[in-house]
């Protein structure tokens, strides 16, 4: 019925009535349409009063406005205000137009001589405007003309601030060459390699700008460049003497009284000799690249020559050879099939990285067994594929290649841990395929997990050294300490604010983010390089010195055996297939408020509660759960760090009800409890965090660069690889016992999927209406099949040493 109330609409034309409609219908809908039309009429007219008030409001204030503009436009310039108003304002503008012009002029430098150079600008004209052109003249408005066209104006008044000037490409297509003796190109050639800007240009930059440098002679007492002007000029020294000096306060002892300061500098200033130059030296080169303001003065101390160029034309000659550059890689990367896909600017940022080598005939490019560090693309020419001394293909124009980087890598076929899981490889049991077991994937020894690190950690193939370039990323290894005493090594590879790269070393939870450092929450406890502080809830405490590159950095960590507190082992998890490969998947423990509320510092271990009610004041608290007895001790290269451990009694590793005892709460928040319960894998995890390009590697043990100097019994941490996947292997048979064999239950069709083999289904149940009747086979005669895990760890088997002597199981662990 909206339509009904339109001001445009007329409801008479869309009468629809059935063709048994009574005389009484027609009466009422016609009384209907008659108050629609009448509330349309009034909507029509109080739209209408309201625009005309709002736009007598809007003239009233413009009014206002002007009236008083007009005050004190009169108030500062008198009776004939408004003329003098437009009469300076027309002024100021010519004024702007003309220093415009003149600051435009002192940019433009042309490469040919003096003399030439002072005719460019008799018929000067703006940028964009042909000569003879009339319509750049000023006009009505801004007074400017066709100035808008000019590239952005440099503020004259600028003394700090640096830019470079857009130039368009192939804008200066002409090459300036000036002729040169072998024995001059040869002096300059020497003179430029010691410059950093022409250290990186190629051949042919290197040759244009040797040909476009000029000679010019200065006069004994002549000021070549006086600070503060806008630099335009670099030069190298052919002969001479030339002093520079800097400005200095005149109140100050620290100044040269034999030198006439140049009329541009303010009185209250004098000079200072900081440098002189001879023969190759040269100084100017801020001004081939930016609009920079002379940092310096430099006066000729005699009759002396100089080499000259200038920025326009370095710019052009780098920016054209850029360019064109650019241009040929386009071009030859949309022929590559590789590239053909993306879009071309993602293809010019790979122009842009592009480097240009050349190789020989019989040169070798990559050798068989080399660490790769570069992806080729053969741009002309052929090259042979070698293997193992017999050609076995060869490479064309467009065709790629690359070595393998065997240092590090950061991609796997694996799922990496996401917000809320954690993932397990796991595999089916021979005899109950129903059931599932936890698998080490690849892995024989403690190392840093695959999985459990941040993205931008990156890992060796032995999984022990780590390196990030990031800010601070974390990696942890795969197996916790959950109880007992153990110690390990963690060699600084790069740290210790060694070209800003940093390390922190210390355990963490599973909880702990991998994205931040040991030690930023409740969750984990740390140990700093650069002061040696120990950071714990990002709280920083001074504890001893710190380390730096090459030292190695011990961590005992000690959690009693007989530990107060007992959560029950529950082994739920859902096995799923990720890239032909079966993992475990399960829920990661969320972090509590409890924990969360520590991070306050207004907050101590008891957090207020109050049984649930709300709107009162908390009475009492709930005192986080500790590990009495336990502690952390670092040490450096074997010796102890301090008298005392960095950590006692941690916070407990096992997890916490969301609700608390005595806490009232409904069916609905009952159901949202967090995990109250333990799956084999809590523990504290040892963890190391890099910052920008710090590099460390990780020893488990048995042997030890430093054993430590300590009192305590301790075990390697190489043990917890036996020790934690024999603990897993007997939960997931405890737990494999308390299903019933495969003859007694109907598997369903997803798990037979999951376990990868082709199963037959037993029992009474039927799947899909289909109803099973083959017989149990006798699972004893078939021989057993060999894992994919298994068979993808035995190709890496010899590069990784053997630990498999090491499955011991913690006894301590199990019993409880």
């Amino acid at each position: 019925m909206d339509k009904y109330f339109e001001a445009d609409y007329d409801p008479a034309t869309d009468i629809n009535l059935p063709d048994n409609a009574t005389d009484q219908d027609f009466d009422s809908w016609n009384i209907m349409l008659d108050n629609v039309r009448e509330r349309n009429k009034l909507k029509q007219q109080r739209e209408a009063e309201l625009w005309e008030e709002e736009k007598r409001k809007e003239r009233e204030r413009e009014n206002i406005k002007l009236g008083r503009e007009k005050a004190k436009i009169a108030k500062l310039l008198g009776p004939d205000a408004e003329k003098e108003y437009q009469k300076r304002k027309k002024e100021a503008k010519r004024a702007r137009k003309e220093e415009t012009k003149e600051m435009i002029k002192s940019q433009v430098i042309s490469s040919i001589d003096n003399e030439n150079s002072s005719n460019l600008f008799q018929n000067a004209q703006p940028f964009g405007v042909a000569p003879g052109d009339e319509s750049h003249h000023e006009e009505e408005g801004d007074g400017l003309g066709d100035l808008h066209h000019l590239q952005a104006a440099v503020n004259i008044n600028r003394r700090t601030s640096v830019s470079a000037e857009s130039i368009k490409p192939n804008k200066v297509t002409t090459k300036t060459i000036i002729p040169k003796s072998d024995q001059q190109k040869a002096f300059l050639q020497e003179s430029l390699k010691k410059n950093f800007l022409f250290k990186n240009l190629q051949t042919e930059q290197y040759d244009d700008v040797l040909n476009a440098m000029n000679k010019i002679k200065v006069t004994k007492g002549k000021w070549v460049i006086e600070e503060g002007d806008d630099g335009d000029y670099f030069y190298v020294v052919d002969s001479g003497e030339f002093s520079a000096y800097i400005r200095v306060p005149s109140t100050s002892n620290d100044f040269d009284n034999d030198v006439t300061p140049p009329a541009s500098c303010p009185k209250e200033f004098k000079l200072k000799n900081v440098l002189d130059y001879t023969k190759g030296g040269s100084f100017g080169e801020l001004a081939l690249m930016y609009n920079a303001p002379r940092a310096a003065s430099i006066l000729a101390k005699s009759d002396s020559e100089l080499w000259s160029v200038d920025r326009l034309t370095f710019r052009s000659i780098l920016l054209n050879h850029t360019y064109n550059k650019r241009n040929l890689y386009d071009n030859f990367l949309s022929e590559v099939d590789l590239l053909k896909s993306l879009h071309p600017s993602e293809r010019s940022k790979i122009a842009d990285a592009l480097e240009s080598r050349s190789y020989s005939p019989n040169e070798v490019v990559i050798s068989q067994g080399d660490t790769g560090d570069a992806f080729y693309f053969v741009e002309q020419g052929e090259a042979d594929i070698i293997k193992n001394g017999e050609k076995v293909g060869s490479y064309k124009k467009g065709d790629y290649f690359a070595g393998q980087n065997e240092g590090f890598y950061t991609t796997e076929i694996l799922p990496m841990f996401r917000l809320g899981f954690r993932y397990y490889a796991c595999e089916s049991y021979q005899h109950k395929p129903s059931a599932f077991k936890t698998i080490p994937f690849r892995q024989n020894q403690v190392q840093f997990s695959m999985q459990d690190r941040s993205p931008h950690v990156e890992l060796s193939l032995d999984h022990r050294t780590i390196i990030s370039n990031s800010g601070y990323r974390s990696a942890r290894t795969s197996e916790p300490i959950r109880s007992g005493t153990y110690y390990y090594e963690v060699k600084i590879d790069k740290g210790g604010g060694v070209d800003e790269a940093h390390v922190r070393v210390g355990v963490s939870r599973r909880e702990a983010e991998s994205g931040a450092p040991v030690g930023y929450d409740g969750y984990s406890y740390g140990w700093r390089d650069i002061n040696g502080h120990k950071v714990h809830l990002s709280r920083s405490q001074k504890y001893s010195d710190g380390f730096t590159t090459g030292d190695v950095v011990g961590v005992l960590v000690h959690l009693p055996v007989n530990q107060p507190r007992k959560v029950s082992i529950n082994k739920t998890r859902i096995p799923i297939k990720y890239k032909e490969l079966l993992w475990f998947e399960l829920s990661e423990y969320p972090h509590t408020k409890e924990m969360d509320l520590l991070m306050d510092y207004g907050h101590e271990d008891e957090i207020p509660i109050d049984k649930g009610r709300l709107g009162k004041k908390s009475t009492k608290g709930i005192k986080i759960p500790r590990i009495p007895g336990s502690f952390i001790e670092f040490f450096k290269n074997g010796e102890p760090v301090a008298s005392e451990p960095a950590y006692t009694d941690l916070l407990d590793y096992l997890p916490k009800k969301k609700q608390p005892e005595g806490a009232k709460a409904s069916k609905k928040q009952d159901l949202k409890k967090d995990l109250d319960y333990d799956d084999g894998t809590c523990g504290y995890y040892p963890m190391v965090s890099l910052y920008k390009g710090g590099q460390a590697t990780l020893n488990p043990g048995p042997e030890f660069a430093y054993p430590p100097n300590t009192k305590h019994a301790y075990k390697p941490l190489s043990d917890r690889f036996g020790e934690f996947w024999e603990e897993m292997r007997l939960l997931d048979d405890e737990a494999c016992a308390e299903l019933p064999d495969v003859a007694d239950v109907l598997i369903p069709q997803s798990i037979a999927e999951l376990s990868g083999t082709d199963q037959q289904f037993y029992g009474t149940g039927s799947v899909d209406g289909a109803t099973p009747t083959a017989p149990k086979p006798d699972v004893t005669s078939q021989p057993p099949e060999v894992p994919m895990q298994d068979v993808q760890m035995q190709e890496r088997q010899e590069e990784l040493p053997d630990h498999s002597h090491q499955f011991i199981p913690n006894v301590d662990i199990l019993n409880e």
